[in-house]
């Protein structure tokens, strides 16, 4: 009866905790999902529609003017729009270069086969660069007619995101990230529902992202996007399409969406054949379809070709950099581009035209555009010569502009003669306006003798002058429609959310007042201009200043919502603060209580209904906390749920003592355990130790006092002292007030430091959470946190006074592999995906790898307290691991590609079922009679982590296979280094007889009735003798700290405060060289380094998409989603399994060389305890990666570090959360068997 009883306590223990963490988990989930969708940094939604174009001119300009602009039928205008068709060509991830013709490449190194692969490294082969050929001739030889521009994004750059923010003609929610796999069904007004709304017909081709952001697409010829590995079959399909459609003549947009160039650069990257095979292919078409429009008569047709984003040379996209912002926008026309006045502010030229050079003297520094060495050296200029030079010339063959994406869907709205979507800041591109007088006819363009034609006016009645400021009109009065939506946009914006009336919000203010005073002036019905030239001169001048003032303004606005966009809701704080709360409360509430032992009671069936009832709440509320902001204090339910049941045995008397454990915390941490570490009256004692591990003394202490080196140190230190006390008593006479305050100095410093000692843990916390304020750290955390890990192992290592013995070389073996590792990290190849690291091939891996992996599972089950296995037991594992490694060659030797995609599933099948095997035995895995009963759970607890571990082998071939196998070679022999690091014992006659003296006394004050058999209690300290002395001064020392903090917190009893102390002692006890705190400490590094040491970076651009289709070319649901969770997340999976097998092999060390039966305060308490701490760890590092992601900037934000930071980090404190729950239960499954 007693051992049930025992064991039901244990259950109750276990059963609270598990509960513990499975509320925090409840929570974590909420604020993660709260993250995903957008509610910590939301961009509110304007659900506003704008009318049709007849309405919203007339909103515009007046009546009267509409109506005399329909007279005009000669002339394009807001009504009389140029284009009665767009085509529009997306090709997915168009980079910039990849359209930009470099006069210095010859495609002629491509087809040189004796180039060596390490040349092709060197960047000398460019196979992305001139494979539009075609491209470039029509921009060279029709420069009236074609235009390029250098297509700026905002991040991140995946397509969804993208392709809203384009068709709104808006800046991007960083959240719409999440759209890319699920997009949100609430459509606000875009380009294809003002198409619709002005009865145009839109047919839609390739991707399908385009049908799931807005509903009136006319027709949908599209397919699925996710199929990475299928590079070609889409884009066939999607070319056919468009052939068959456009030679009908019902629609008014054809949108194709083509996917090749991001297919082919996420599999195969940017430099390879298959990427200029891709290009030339899109080249080919693009020619194609401009012959087509120029053999049209009835119609005006707009060809618009450009990507939705960039691409790094590893093909990953999604991030700021240059590489993946910039893509390309080529536009074509029948009808030709007007000329740009020199004097209109632009200030977007790239590259400028050699030709316009020669006959002018220099460009105008209106037309400056953005210097190319501001988008970073690393980017893909390097690869381009043109774009290397620019700062020293910026000639070329044509003009090459710039312009920012969401531009082009209110420019192309009113050239089909629609309007812009209500929400839209983006401005008219003017390049690509045509003339604005119509001809009858439209000119045949391309052939040499039409040039002339090109450059003249159609009316020889009328002056070039007064084409000019009909042009001029024309721009000012598409400027004025755009900047008139956008202050609508601003003003309804400031109606229903706050903004911050900044010095720029004045301006726009003051400046759309100026802009309305002289609208009269320039939009008035019967406007006619006289073809005098002093007079068109006078005009000209008034539209350039008048045009400039908008350009301006429409400028300034766009910053200003860039600004408004970025500024966080109120909300923000709201839920930063309750997170921080929740945090603190978590610690007070579970640590302290824990450790004063009130998680003994079960918690009751009443209690189970409230929690159900707090689980409804928030199944109920998911799908509306998008937008409450009260689901936000379902986490102060939570707390109130853990008060309730807490304080209910003390009837809520005391419940103010919850606000008070910070001074408890520092009370008790404010006692230096210096004096109870070390006391040098202790002597050896020629009686029974509780050390029963003799026979593993170190064999460097075996006739130590013979020892020449140890004798000549022992007299140097002697000869120190004696210096050093006569040095000090001669300082005291001769200088005495200095020495006093010398001395008070030394006393203060070495208090403070031992302060700090025993609280190293939380200190490290602040510290190392204090690393994420630096932009620094965030973006080179992958080279950093090396430096972190090598630092405590040093400092670990300084404290265990130990040199020139066994475990000295073992720290220098584990210096060495980090070391090896931070050196390796610098390499640019070590966290590209597809790459082995270093020597290493896959060839040799695919084979090296499974033989050692299952030749190394074979040897350590049959080594050490593996032995313990029952023999079917063995049989089975063994199998298993022999099924698995058979399975996992030939898979990696692609024996039958007919078999392959079945490959990975089995095994994935088999390893789970072999841990489900261990894990849920009715019987024990162990031989009982050859351990005592007492240590028969324990034992079996840490040997089916060992066998989980070994499991797990394999598998990780499998999760790795298609990036990179070497980098399990770094991450095994690191933790190998790691374990043999850990369980490092000391076994020095000294720590024995202190920790001799500790045992003594924890034995006499602890609560015996709680956990162990009285009777094994007595037995146990009949046997144990000490020194008398020591005894009293040890206990002595101990009571008056339990007096002082009885009188410093009374509201705590004696037994609390005894069971502190107990804690305290246990966490203190020297046995291993590594103590328990820099254990925890490094363990936790340890976790974070798994992801950085296995080639993982936390951004979004280096996902390991190619992971998702492990044995099969396509993307199937949900194994995909598997995959690549499994290849982020197992590194600290098998990390952490691995260090909670350690800490099994710590405790049964320590309580089997005591002969200790204390599970609870040995075991089950230090177990809680590292779990919890880690918790604490991440969650701090969580909540400061989230402020200071709150104080930076927006763009800051999303270039790939603080935000996805705080991302990855919430992730992995979820993660970590569930692995604890797991611990708990096997842990309670296996101690209730």
């Amino acid at each position: 009866m007693k051992e049930k009883s025992k064991y039901h306590l244990f259950g109750n223990f276990l059963t609270n905790h598990l509960l513990i963490f499975f509320m925090i988990l409840l929570i974590n989930v909420l604020l993660y999902f709260s993250f995903i969708n957008g509610f910590l940094f939301p961009r509110e939604g304007i659900v506003n529609k704008s009318e049709n174009l007849e309405i919203f001119s007339r909103k515009v300009f007046g009546d009267e003017y509409i109506e005399f602009l329909k007279k005009k039928k000669h002339v394009h205008s807001i009504i009389n729009a140029p284009y009665n068709r767009i085509i529009i060509l997306l090709i997915d991830s168009l980079r910039f270069d990849f359209a930009l013709y470099d006069p210095n490449y010859s495609k002629e190194k491509e087809k040189d086969e004796t180039l060596s692969g390490q040349e092709k490294q060197k960047d000398e082969v460019k196979y992305f660069l001139n494979n539009m050929l075609n491209l470039h001739n029509i921009l060279k030889n029709e420069k009236k007619n074609s235009r390029l521009f250098r297509f700026e994004a905002d991040a991140p750059t995946v397509t969804t995101s993208r392709l809203k923010s384009m068709l709104i003609g808006t800046i991007p929610n960083y959240m719409d990230l999440n759209e890319n796999f699920s997009p949100n069904e609430n459509i606000q007004d875009n380009f294809v529902e003002q198409l619709h709304s002005n009865k145009k017909t839109i047919i839609a081709i390739g991707d399908e992202t385009i049908t799931k952001l807005t509903r009136n697409i006319t027709k949908k010829l599209v397919y699925e996007s996710f199929n990475m590995f299928d590079l070609y079959s889409l884009d066939i399909k999607s070319k056919n399409h468009f052939y068959k459609e456009y030679s009908l003549s019902y629609w008014d947009i054809i949108y194709v969406h083509m996917l090749g160039v991001d297919h082919v650069g996420h599999v195969k990257k940017t430099n390879s054949k298959i990427m200029k095979n891709v290009i030339k292919n899109f080249d080919i078409l693009i020619h194609d379809i401009i012959k087509k429009i120029k053999l049209e008569q009835k119609h005006k047709t707009l060809f618009v070709v450009f990507g939705d984003h960039g691409q790094m040379d590893s093909g990953d996209h999604g991030g700021f950099s240059a590489d993946e912002i910039d893509s390309a926008l080529f536009v074509y026309s029948p009808l030709g581009f007007m000329n740009m006045d020199k004097n209109i502010d632009s200030k977007n030229l790239v590259l400028y035209d050699r030709e316009i050079l020669h006959r002018s003297s220099s460009p105008s520094d209106a037309s400056l555009g953005p210097d190319n060495n501001t988008r970073g050296k690393e980017s893909y200029i390097r690869h381009h010569s043109v774009l290397r030079n620019a700062h020293r010339d910026k000639s070329y063959f044509y003009n090459v502009k710039h312009t920012k994406q969401i531009n082009l869907i209110s420019t192309l709205s009113f050239l089909i003669g629609s309007t812009v979507p209500f929400c839209n800041i983006g401005n008219v591109i003017l390049d690509i306006l045509p003339s604005a007088y119509k001809t009858n006819t439209i000119i045949n363009i391309g052939e040499k003798d039409n040039k002339k034609k090109n450059t003249q006016r159609y009316n020889k009645n009328q002056s070039n002058i007064y084409y000019d400021l009909l042009d001029l009109h024309y721009i000012a009065e598409l400027n004025y429609a755009n900047l008139w939506q956008i202050n609508r946009y601003l003003n309804e914006y400031e109606k229903n959310y706050t903004v911050d009336k900044n010095e720029n919000y004045f301006l726009i203010k003051n400046g759309w007042k100026q802009i309305e005073e002289k609208k009269s002036c320039f939009f008035k019905p019967d406007k006619e201009f006289i073809d005098n030239e002093e007079m068109l001169n006078i005009e000209k001048e008034s539209y350039i200043e008048y045009i400039n003032k908008m350009r301006n303004l429409m400028q300034i606005t766009q910053k200003y919502f860039y600004f408004i966009f970025s500024i966080k809701k109120k909300s923000f704080i709201i839920l930063s603060f309750a997170i921080c709360i929740f945090y603190f409360l978590i610690l007070k509430l579970f640590y302290h209580y824990s450790k004063l032992n009130y998680y003994h009671k079960s918690i009751t069936a009443s209690s189970l209904i409230f929690i159900l009832i707090f689980l409804f709440i928030i199944v109920i509320t998911f799908d509306f906390f998008n937008g409450n902001i009260y689901i936000m204090l379902l986490p102060f339910v939570f707390l109130f749920f853990l008060v309730f049941h807490i304080f209910s045995k003390n009837k809520y008397k005391d419940i103010s003592r919850f606000f008070i454990y910070s001074k408890l915390s520092l009370i008790s941490n404010l006692f230096l355990d210096e004096d109870l570490i070390t006391f040098k009256g202790i002597q050896h004692q020629e009686s029974d130790y509780f050390h029963n591990y003799n026979n593993r003394k170190d064999i460097y202490q075996k006739g130590s006092n013979k020892k020449f080196f140890q004798k000549f140190f022992g007299l140097l230190k002697c000869l120190l002292i004696i210096i050093k006390r006569s040095a000090s008593k001669s300082a005291s006479i001769v200088f005495p007030n200095i020495f006093h305050k010398i001395c008070c100095f030394i006393s203060i410093e070495k208090k403070s430091i031992q302060i700090i000692k025993n609280n190293k843990f939380f200190i490290f916390v602040i510290v190392w959470s204090l690393f994420l304020m630096s932009f620094n750290y965030i973006y080179s955390e992958n080279h950093f946190i090396h430096l972190i890990l090598i630092v405590h192992v040093l400092s670990s290592t300084r404290t265990c006074e130990r040199y020139l013995s066994y475990q000295f070389f073992r720290e220098l073996l584990l210096l060495a592999a980090l070391i090896i590792n931070m050196s390796v990290s610098f390499l640019p190849s070590y966290f590209v995906h597809d790459k082995e690291k270093l020597f290493l091939k896959r060839s040799v891996l695919n084979i090296a790898l499974p033989i050692t992996f299952y030749f190394f599972s074979i040897l350590l089950i049959n080594c050490n307290i593996h032995k313990l296995l029952r023999k079917k037991i063995k049989t089975t594992m063994i199998v298993g691991w022999t099924i698995q490694f058979i399975l996992v060659v030939l898979f990696l030797q692609k024996i039958n590609d007919h078999l392959i995609f079945w490959f990975p599933p089995i095994i994935y099948i088999l390893t789970f079922s072999l841990i489900a095997f261990v894990l849920l035995r009715k019987n024990s895995i162990i031989e009982k009679e050859k351990i005592e009963d007492s240590y028969q759970k324990i034992y079996e607890v840490s040997i089916s982590f060992f066998l989980i571990l070994m499991s797990a082998l394999q598998l990780s071939l499998i999760i790795y296979s298609n990036t990179n196998l070497s980098v399990m070679v770094f991450f095994y022999m690191t933790l190998l280094f790691f374990y043999f690091y850990f369980i490092s014992m000391n076994n020095s006659r000294k720590n024995q007889d202190i920790n001799n003296v500790k045992l003594m006394w924890i034995r006499e004050n602890r609560n015996i009735d709680m956990f162990i058999n009285s009777k094994e209690e007595i037995y146990i300290k009949e046997k144990f003798t000490v020194n008398t002395s020591v005894k009293e001064k040890f206990y002595l020392k101990l009571e008056e700290q339990r007096e002082s903090i009885l009188d410093k917190c009374n509201y705590l009893n004696h037994s609390d405060i005894t069971q502190i102390q107990v804690y305290k002692l246990i966490r203190n006890i020297s046995f291993f060289y590594i103590n328990e705190t820099d254990f925890y400490i490094l363990s936790f590094i340890l976790l974070k380094y798994s992801f950085f040491l296995t080639g993982q970076k936390f951004v979004f651009t280096n996902l390991p998409l190619i992971s998702a289709y492990i044995g099969f070319n396509k993307y199937v649901w949900p194994l995909s989603q598997i995959y690549i969770f499994m290849h982020v997340f197992f590194p600290m999976l098998f990390s952490f399994i691995f260090i909670i097998y350690i800490f099994n092999l710590r405790k049964i060390m320590i309580m089997e060389s005591f002969n200790e039966k204390d599970f609870y305060n040995f075991y089950f308490y230090p177990l809680f305890n590292f779990l919890f701490k880690g918790f604490f760890l991440l969650c701090v590092k969580c909540v400061t990666s989230l402020w200071v992601a709150f104080y930076l900037d927006f763009h800051i934000m999303l270039h790939d570090y603080f935000l996805p930071n705080y991302f990855y980090l919430s992730s992995i404190v979820i993660t970590y959360t569930v692995l604890s729950m797991i611990i708990l239960l096997i842990t309670k499954s296996i101690f209730l068997r």
